[in-house]
């Protein structure tokens, strides 16, 4: 127990000295750099996405148990004024099983709605804006929407019902979409990073190539040595990854003022909820581990074929 004890304290001393023989400042100086701007794009990446994925998610949840009645400002198939026609509809709607409310929308909230389209001096009492009704329906009722489009239809010609079940599955889509995109970016940032620092350490070998050989006649190990290169590639790629993190979320939050100072409407805000923080904070820390157990296998694999 004492053996491994010692064996332990040994292999935690190695990575907390460094050797003047592989000092920092003889270290490749680009890799803070080169891992601070993959650790910055990866992150602007995810997060991106994730923002988007929230605001489908949000979109959805507002959507989901509702329907829209859109009834026809005009139909040569019905003579009756609009209050008739409004009346007929509400009473189908009612006493259909599983709606729980039926309202319908005052025009000035329609125009509203278009206002950030037509601009607020739009004469909207001159447009020919149909009736439109806001359906809620009772968790976990689903109603026949094509009987109840018929019955609409009878009630008042013209008459149709959405249940934005196409738009909601294309938000879905496209959301889910953002995600594995954002999430084969960062794997290929990962890989591309992982090669530099390949390519980084086996130019500090080259670099120290005597210094290793004097060492190996003077009894080290190439656990020791590999562990020096690690500890190298741990301190310069945290640097950079703290650097590149801290530089994406001031981007994030310049880019959702930024949003912010537009029509919420037309764009919606950049908003991460907080387990999307913690996954965004774990991604520096994982930058610096693949850093530093590439440096030590690529140096293990070099050190082998040297002797």
């Amino acid at each position: 127990m004492s053996g491994r004890s010692a064996r332990i304290r040994a292999r935690l001393a190695g990575w907390r000295r460094a050797d003047r023989a592989f000092a920092p400042e003889d270290g490749p100086a680009y890799l803070p750099w080169i891992v601070g701007i993959m650790v910055f794009l990866a992150a602007l990446a995810l997060a991106a996405a994730l923002a988007l994925s929230g605001a489908a998610n949000r979109w959805t949840a507002g959507l989901k148990g509702t329907l829209t009645v859109e009834i026809p400002v005009d139909t040569a198939q019905d003579p009756r004024g609009p209050d008739e026609r409004l009346k007929s509809v509400l009473d189908v709607l009612r006493a259909t099983p599983g709606i729980e409310m039926a309202q319908p929308i005052a025009p000035e909230r329609i125009a509203q709605m278009i206002e950030p389209w037509l601009g607020s001096d739009a004469q909207t009492r001159d447009l020919p804006l149909p009736q439109m009704i806001d359906v809620r329906v009772f968790p976990g009722a689903e109603p026949d929407l094509t009987a109840l489009g018929a019955r609409l239809a009878e009630a008042s010609p013209g008459t149709v019902v959405d249940d934005h079940r196409s738009w909601l599955d294309g938000l879905i889509r496209l959301a889910r979409l953002a995600v594995g995109l954002a999430a084969g970016v960062v794997v290929l940032i990962g890989l591309a990073a992982a090669g530099c620092v390949v390519f980084a350490t086996r130019a500090g070998l080259a670099a120290h190539q005597q210094a290793i050989e004097i060492l190996h006649l003077m009894g080290a190990h190439d656990g020791y040595i590999a562990r020096q290169f690690a500890r190298l590639a741990l301190a310069r790629s945290a640097a950079g990854a703290v650097g590149g993190a801290i530089a994406a979320a001031a981007s994030f939050h310049l880019l959702g003022f930024a949003a912010r100072a537009i029509d919420p409407v037309l764009v919606p805000g950049l908003r991460l909820e907080p387990w999307h923080w913690i996954l965004l904070a774990a991604l520096p820390a994982a930058a610096v581990a693949v850093a530093t157990l590439t440096a030590r296998r690529t140096a293990m694999h070099a050190l082998r074929k040297m002797l």
